[in-house]
Formats: structure tokens, sequence, C-alpha cells
């Protein structure tokens, strides 16, 4: 288990340092923006089947090559003004807000290190998942894909966090096995027994239904946060997503009919989007109390 090798111990001293906290706030915030950058690229590109690695950044206007440092998550596009350097495309207010967002996103997980006496160790998960809803939650609405670039990398933190801290999270116990293992076992058994569960209600939706109920993207999705933090959060989220769902497909419903439409078919609900909405609030909400003062 690393976390009872003395370099982990050693760092996580270091991180937990009231005199640092600041400074380690400042650098987990700029790290959750990188990140929501990198989304902005995924968002932009994955559904034009263009490279989100290979392909040097450029503006999508005239496709000057942007510089390193017009390149800095929300420092660029305040000093910008929103526009390219080159051509003066106004670039959309979602790269400054999914920036922000995932920075505020990163920060709040601090604070529950800090605050709520969450392990650090949990923080890449807890970022992982963060990252993965706040994708999901835009590109599920915006093009009806939940994309592998962001699921499969979510899904091998989730494993290899159970593999090197299996007692983060609550798993099923193989105490035949070699205990080094047993947090990978539990894992993956409780990613093959909610993929069982989702693979049969897919396919049982299009048989009563005639079409199907759950998408690929959905299931990887879903499947990266039982990897990554356990049975009891997908289930709360799963939940809280169906409940948002139901209250979209009636909001939609009710809109149609006040404008005198006819109701031929429920709407398509994209899925991912509530789940994305339903894991940010849970990871959220354990920060309210400590806003209250509770």
């Amino acid at each position: 288990m690393l976390e009872n090798l003395p370099a982990v111990r050693d760092f996580l001293q270091l991180l937990l340092m009231p005199e640092l906290a600041v400074w380690w706030g400042a650098i987990f915030f700029f790290l959750g923006a990188c990140f929501g950058s990198y989304m902005n690229v995924c968002i932009y590109r994955i559904p034009r089947l263009e490279s989100v690695v290979n392909t040097p950044s450029h503006c999508p206007n005239c496709n000057a090559s942007i510089a390193f440092y017009d390149n800095i998550p929300i420092l660029s596009f305040l000093i910008l003004r929103a526009k390219c350097r080159h051509c003066k495309w106004p670039i959309p207010p979602r790269y400054f807000i999914l920036e922000m967002g995932m920075g505020l996103l990163f920060l709040s997980a601090w604070f529950q290190v800090l605050y709520w006496g969450l392990h650090p160790l949990y923080l890449p998960l807890v970022w992982g998942i963060s990252w993965l809803s706040l994708g999901a939650l835009i590109m599920d609405w915006r093009s009806r894909i939940i994309p592998d670039q962001i699921t499969y990398p979510v899904l091998v933190l989730g494993l290899l966090g159970s593999l090197f801290f299996p007692t983060l999270v609550y798993r099923l116990s193989f105490p035949a096995f070699n205990p080094m293992y047993d947090g990978l076992l539990g894992a993956c058994s409780d990613v093959l027994l909610v993929f069982l569960f989702l693979f049969f209600n897919r396919y049982l939706g299009r048989w009563i239904r005639g079409r199907e109920t759950l998408g690929w993207g959905d299931i990887k999705m879903i499947l990266a946060f039982v990897a990554c933090l356990g049975l009891l959060f997908t289930a709360v989220a799963l939940v809280l997503a169906s409940v948002l769902g139901g209250l979209f497909v009636i909001y939609v419903m009710v809109s149609r009919k006040l404008k005198s439409r006819r109701i031929t078919h429920i709407p398509a609900v994209p899925y991912g989007t509530f789940l994305g909405v339903a894991s940010l609030a849970i990871l959220v909400a354990k920060l309210v109390p400590y806003w209250l003062g509770i």
C-alpha cells in the first residue's frame, strides 16, 4: 500500500501544512483551469473528428497558431479581451467559464481536504470525476456523445487508485486472495457487476420500448464513477440524474402542450448531461455545511 511508504507520508505532511494552504490552493486552481482548457479542446475537436493531441492550438476562424502566452487558462482570455490576437474573432465565453469552473472544482476538493477531513489521496479521484462530469455535461448536451477520450482515462485512474490505495473506497472484499490486490479485485468486481446490470437494462429497454434507453457513452461514464468512487456514490448519482432527467422530460412535454404542439413521442434525454449535473451536485454539496458554518 503506497500510503504507508515514507515518501508518500512525507508528501502528505507537506500537503497539509497550514502555512502552505494558500499556495497549494493556487496550484490546484491553476491545474484545474488547465484541465478545463484541455476539455475545451475536446469539446470543439472530438465532434469534428480532429486530433486532440497532435494538432497544435489554432484559431478556429483564421487557423493562425496560438502562441503559448496566448494559451494560458483564464489569463489569456482576459488579456486578449475574448478576441483572437490575429483576426479579432470573438472567443466564446464557454472557454472562460469552463476553465474557471474546473479550477473552482479542483479548489473545492482541496477545501474538502482542509476543512472536511477528506483524505488527500482522494484528490485525483475527485478531480477525475469532476473533469469527466463537467465534460460529459456539455458534450452530451451539445453533440449527444460522451467520448472515450474522457471516460477511459478516468476509468483507468479509478482502477489504479484501487490498486495502490485499496482502503480509500469501500469495495467488495476477496480475503482469500493476496491482500495487495484486494482493492483492485473489488473495483473490477464492482465495475463488472454494474456493467452487467447496465448491459441488461440497455437491451431490456430496446425490447420494451423499441429503442435503446442507455447509450454506450453513458455506460462507460457510469463505470468510471464506480471505479473511482464506488457503488454508493454511483447509486446516489444515478437516482438524482434520473429525477433530473424526468423533470426535464416533463418540462419539455408541458412546454409543447402550452404551445399547442401535438406530443407524438417522449423527447430523448441526454442522460450524460444529467449524470454530470448530479455528480457535481453531490461533490459540491459536501462543502455546504462548511460554507454555512455548521
